[in-house]
């Protein structure tokens, strides 16, 4: 008992440990994402759909209708109109700039950039094209400053690939712009970030200790339902073949024999139904003549008439306890063949050992499974499963992985 006690604080202790260790965790993990979010240094490149700036019917001529530039003819005038901009929440300084934006555009011929509009006005800006690849310099830009520019394109031109190299920036975004109205989303509830980040480890958590425990219930159940009887401990075999207790149950059946086994003023003992003689001398000495002579019996036919059906009461109620101990796919059939027993031709004892040596049985018996715990593994698994995949994707996008 005191181990027991000893065990059961121990596994308290850890368990307090373990929950403020939680908290701690979820606490720093708070903070650390909150101030991540609060100082990002990003710059996007956004695109708008490209364009020809010349369409003709098909075939109509076009020999009439053309583009000329610094008295060069272009074939098939193209326009990619795009913006840069500081998406993030620090300002990006002239100094942090190593490598302006630039654009590679590896389909059309590149034939002017220009700076088309800025944010604010003041803002430096310019654009420079060197073949196909445009350049895009500016100095200062503080969260939310943008540069528009424009890039004319002999040919059909494709989206270029921007990069740059920029302190506290690993890569440039781009995005293209649909000419589709874009979709709008209410929020119900507008969060603060760290609130968000709150929730999202919360959950997290959540749902990584359910797919846990989940697996862990679904696992013990199973063992569990596996386990034969001959691993189990002894008291679950024998449960309910204590002697004393079973025969403490017995009860007669006849009217006759109910009137004197309740005259004997306590329960049956083993020696009695192994003893019909000891049984006679009891019965002799507990029970009134008067009672005996008034049922037409003498202590002999008393004892017959009790041994008998007590006996036949005893093979019952041990069939009952043998199937009781016993898991499901052999628990009736053991019963039944306890049943078969001839009762009068063995002795209370050899009866109490038949009924151990089949509770014992395991061959060919099916597993148990408990349903309360299969179906509680099953929920949680759910849980933690959805948890994970949902928010999982919700981390991938606001850490940009």
């Amino acid at each position: 008992m005191a181990q027991d006690t000893g065990t059961k604080k121990g596994i308290e202790t850890w368990l307090q440990v373990g929950i403020l260790l939680i908290g701690v965790v979820t606490v720093l993990a708070t903070v650390y994402f909150s101030v991540r979010s609060e100082r990002t240094k990003e710059i996007t490149v956004k695109y708008l759909a490209k364009r020809p700036l010349l369409t003709l019917e098909r075939g109509r001529p076009s020999a009439a209708l053309e583009v000329r530039l610094g008295g060069s003819r272009i074939e098939a005038p193209w326009l990619l109109s795009g913006r840069l901009e500081n998406s993030g929440n620090q300002p990006i300084e002239e100094r942090d700039i190593e490598v302006s934006t630039k654009l590679s555009f590896s389909k059309g011929k590149v034939v002017r950039a220009d700076i088309i509009q800025k944010n604010p006005q003041a803002t430096f800006g310019q654009a420079t094209a060197v073949g196909n690849l445009v350049t895009i310099e500016h100095k200062l830009l503080n969260p939310g400053d943008w540069i528009n520019f424009d890039v004319l394109f002999d040919g059909e031109p494709d989206i270029p690939l921007a990069f740059a190299r920029i302190s506290g920036i690993s890569q440039v975004k781009q995005l293209v712009i649909s000419s589709e109205p874009a979709r709008t989303y209410t929020a119900i509830v507008q969060l603060p970030t760290p609130v968000v980040y709150l929730l999202l480890i919360v959950g997290s958590l959540i749902g990584i200790g359910s797919t846990v425990g989940g697996f862990g219930v679904l696992g013990s159940t199973t063992l569990s339902a596996f386990k034969q009887t001959s691993v189990e401990s002894e008291e679950r075999k024998f449960k309910g073949l204590d002697p004393p207790t079973v025969l403490r149950q017995l009860t007669a059946q006849t009217r006759d024999a109910r009137v004197v086994f309740a005259a004997l003023g306590e329960p049956v003992k083993l020696e009695w139904l192994d003893d019909p003689q000891a049984f006679s001398g009891v019965i002799n000495a507990r029970v009134a003549m008067p009672i005996l002579q008034s049922l037409n019996l003498n202590a002999e036919n008393a004892t017959a008439l009790l041994v008998q059906e007590l006996k036949d009461n005893l093979k019952e109620r041990l069939a009952t306890q043998v199937y009781l101990s016993l898991p499901s796919g052999i628990d009736r059939a053991v019963r039944e063949e306890m049943k078969k027993i001839d009762a009068q031709s063995m002795s209370a004892a050899e009866l109490f050992a038949r009924a151990r040596e089949l509770s014992t049985k395991t061959a060919g018996t099916k597993p148990r499974f408990d349903t309360d715990n299969l179906v509680g593994g099953v929920v949680l698994l759910a849980i933690g499963l959805t948890l994970v995949i949902l928010l999982g994707g919700t981390w991938r996008t606001l850490l940009g992985v």
